[in-house]
């Protein structure tokens, strides 16, 4: 209940805004609901693991469907979200690599050095 007066509250933020995306992080709950009460656009970031651990209770496959793009951190991750959702939703999964010391490298050039 608590997720879904979340939502409530999130959605009718975002309305008055007239807000009609949103991206979120750590696949949330709050998110799904939202995207499916207010017909707002949801893209979501899966970093893991715990969405890999307990996907079902995660509801992995229903937020990926719910979805208009879902990242990952990598090339694992993905290979995870697609064990966990169906394959008519793959073409909605993009990965996002996060560089191991917090800096912005270009996807053409990459090159990662150990402190």
């Amino acid at each position: 209940m608590g997720y879904f007066a979340e939502a409530i509250f999130a959605g009718q933020q975002l309305r008055r805004e007239g807000v009609t995306y949103f991206h979120s992080v750590y696949s949330r709950t709050v998110g799904l609901i939202l995207a499916r009460v207010f017909n707002v656009h949801l893209s979501m970031t899966l970093h893991g693991p715990a969405e890999f651990f307990d996907a079902e209770g995660f509801a992995v496959r229903e937020k990926v469907q719910t979805a208009e793009l879902v990242c990952s951190i990598s090339d694992f991750g993905r290979s995870q979200i697609m064990l966990w959702s169906s394959s008519s939703d793959w073409h909605e999964l993009q990965v996002t690599p996060l560089p191991p010391d917090g800096r912005r490298r270009s996807s053409a050039n990459i090159l990662w050095r150990s402190r």
